[in-house]
């Protein structure tokens, strides 16, 4: 991998850094087409060498990018620091486009082992995080799909998964997805990431229900912390998907923290109290 392209803004690695101090750099990898920006804000008085920091990338939703840390979650983190809570946790968001953070069928983008294998390592390093302090991931629609395949394929990689509003299809099939399921994804969408024709054992190899009830032991046993939430009124349907991973989750015995935020749409003015939920939820776990 080549991390030669580096563009720092904000601060010096070897110096303690003030209040949420931020930096945006990009990385040149040949898994992807064209490098990759990366944004990436520390928590207050922030040390290299504090024993207990903690990473959590986020994963933004479709058709947007890494601004997506300063404009959506910076204002959320700054409530939790300025209670000096979450005080060690860097907070990490890449420029994914619309890739849905996964490895296209024909090889063509591969965004899941970019952001397992070059990334996460990368950014690991760079804030020298201990060996045994495991990576925290979450996201927002598509990167709420993207979160919850990656921790469900990785459980053991990953200390806890927080998902808003996951874009997932309430099936184990593709052939079983109802189209009003999937209007809001094209034919095209689906081919580019799964192949044309879209090949259904390759979907559901990729599809976060569908993967928990596979790896259910090997969830269990990683001690994964995992919570999700949907909109009540999501103008996408994604309550029903939702509910469907809530469902597959309880029947398999896994552990977890599922919400239906009444009165709560896809995106609208509700979703900034329900990123704070979600990081209170890795408050209360001791992050």
């Amino acid at each position: 991998m080549n991390y030669a392209k580096f563009n720092l803004l904000s601060f010096s690695l070897f110096a303690s850094l003030t209040y949420g101090s931020e930096e945006t750099f990009e990385i040149n990898t040949k898994l992807v087409p064209n490098s990759v920006m990366i944004s990436v804000v520390t928590p207050p008085v922030f040390e290299l060498e504090k024993d207990q920091n903690h990473l959590i990338v986020w994963l933004h939703g479709g058709g947007q990018d890494n601004s997506y840390l300063n404009r959506e979650l910076k204002p959320v983190l700054e409530k939790f620091w300025a209670k000096n809570d979450l005080s060690s946790l860097i907070v990490a968001v890449p420029s994914a486009r619309r890739s849905f953070y996964m490895d296209y069928k024909d090889g063509s983008e591969k965004w899941e082992t970019f952001i397992m294998e070059e990334l996460i390592p990368h950014l690991r390093e760079k804030y020298r995080l201990k060996t045994e302090a495991k990576t925290l991931i979450g996201g927002y629609s598509m990167g709420g799909m993207g979160s919850l395949r990656m921790a469900f394929k990785y459980p053991e990689k990953f200390g806890a998964i927080a998902a808003i509003a996951p874009a997932i299809e309430p099936a184990y099939q593709f052939m079983k997805v109802k189209s009003i399921d999937r209007e809001y994804r094209s034919d095209e969408i689906y081919e580019e990431k799964f192949g044309n024709p879209i090949d259904h054992k390759y979907w559901r190899i990729n599809h976060p229900p569908s993967i928990a009830r596979q790896n259910a032991d090997l969830i269990k046993s990683s001690g994964l912390r995992i919570y999700f939430e949907v909109g009540g009124d999501d103008e996408l349907g994604l309550d029903r998907g939702a509910y469907f991973l809530h469902r597959t989750l309880l029947k398999n015995e896994v552990s977890h923290e599922y919400r239906r935020v009444l009165a709560a749409g896809h995106s609208d003015g509700t979703l900034n109290a329900r990123l704070a939920d979600a990081f209170a939820f890795l408050k209360r776990i001791g992050y």
